[in-house]
């Protein structure tokens, strides 16, 4: 197992966007040793500050999560170029991503900004975690997929929000002993009235009254709100579904919804 993934400071880090007991020699060392294990790239941009024109490095790490037939689930892992490596910039996102074509649609994003997490339906995450356990990818470590995975998890009552929060904790203290006496990685509702429904047209959407939090849903649509790839998808959880679950189980798709 990478031995970044069994440190407290990168998932509190991860999870938090911010972490000021890290320092960048810390996370240098982190980027040195994910990069044994998964793609870890820097791009270099350009952007305006007091009418100036600067450059600057932006470092990602990529985590990627095969779903079948050159599909796969891309976790990117930013740290923000305006503060060099300071963790005050962390993001992540996630993406659906074709290998063929390199076409990578967002599904959901944490940032400092205009954030759109939630984008997961529990029982989906259920699905892919059976699915990469018993297909020999590289996560047959639930734990790992399931802390990665977590934050774009939309949860919509107290009983998904004490499950996947349990879950969490486990699986954080289990690969980080070390962070016995941490507080819990933060799991949360976006908002009381936040509800999975299904679409005839687009399938399992996820809203409420303020829909901002997720981009699964009818409000961001418009190819300007960066839709959400809802047929793409759903034909990777429906496949993954048969490859993983066993014969006549229930589904998100046929449960009843919250």
């Amino acid at each position: 197992m990478n031995s970044a993934l069994t440190s407290s400071s990168f998932w509190r880090l991860y999870f938090f966007g911010e972490a000021e007991d890290i320092s960048a020699r810390d996370i240098e060392l982190q980027l040195h040793e994910l990069a044994q294990d998964f793609v870890v790239r820097t791009d270099t941009i350009t952007y305006q500050h007091q009418g100036q024109t600067h450059s600057a490095q932006i470092r990602f790490v990529e985590f990627r999560f095969p779903c079948g037939n050159g599909v796969d689930l891309l976790v990117e892992y930013e740290l923000n170029p305006q503060h060099g490596l300071d963790p005050q910039g962390s993001a992540i996102t996630l993406y659906l991503h074709d290998a063929a074509s390199n076409d990578k649609q967002r599904m959901g994003w944490w940032d400092s900004v205009r954030w759109h997490p939630y984008c997961l339906h529990p029982e989906e995450l259920d699905t892919l975690l059976r699915y990469w356990a018993h297909s020999g990818s590289q996560w047959p470590d639930e734990r790992i997929a399931l802390l990665l995975l977590a934050p774009f998890v939309g949860l919509s009552d107290e009983p998904m929000l004490q499950s996947l929060s349990a879950r969490v904790d486990a699986a954080y203290r289990a690969l980080c002993p070390q962070a016995i006496d941490d507080p819990p990685l933060p799991i949360q509702i976006p908002e009381p009235d936040y509800r999975w429904d299904h679409d005839d047209l687009l399938g399992l959407v996820f809203t409420g009254a303020y829909p901002c939090y997720s981009i699964r849903n009818k409000s961001h649509l418009e190819p300007d709100k960066g839709p959400f790839p809802f047929s793409q998808f759903g034909e990777v959880i429906r496949r993954v579904r048969l490859s993983s679950d066993p014969p006549n189980s229930p589904t998100a798709d046929d449960r009843p919804e919250r």
